[in-house]
């Protein structure tokens, strides 16, 4: 019989999550302003939640 101990020494803890460019994106410009922004332009975005890649990258190529 495999006890517990034995198991975790076979199976690794799993890996951090991968970093993203959302986080970095986001902390570095107010929400609220890419989302004014966009609305501004058009977009419907959410109140809200995650802004879509589309928008931010929209956002980045008007400023």
């Amino acid at each position: 019989m495999t006890s517990l101990n034995d198991l975790t020494r076979i199976v690794p803890p799993p890996a951090a999550p991968a970093p993203t460019d959302w986080g970095a994106a986001e902390s570095s410009r107010s929400s609220q302003a890419i989302r004014e922004w966009a609305r501004s332009q058009g977009y419907d975005v959410p109140d809200r939640g995650r802004i879509p890649a589309s928008v931010i990258q929209a956002w980045e190529r008007a400023h």
